[in-house]
């Protein structure tokens, strides 16, 4: 319980800072649609694996070296993709 209450406060906290958050969960049920993950470019892969870790659109780039709004575009790029 106090892991959930954690990762609630820490998405909270992301959002207020202007940032964005996706469950893990949603991301890792994405991973597993090979089809798709076929047409991701090699950095929306990069993007979508760290944001499968968990990582803020600040973290993931900051461990890219691009700015969050990449992220976030190569986030939309890959949930825009065709089922």
């Amino acid at each position: 319980m106090a892991g959930r209450k954690f990762a609630f406060l820490a998405a909270l906290e992301t959002l207020a800072e202007g940032g964005e958050v996706i469950d893990p969960h949603v991301v890792r049920r994405l991973l597993g649609r090979r089809d798709r993950i076929e047409q991701l470019t090699p950095r929306e892969t990069e993007v979508l694996a760290l944001t499968a870790e968990g990582r803020t659109n600040i973290a993931t780039a900051a461990e890219l070296v691009i700015s969050d709004a990449a992220v976030a575009k190569h986030i939309n790029r890959v949930f825009a993709q065709p089922a």
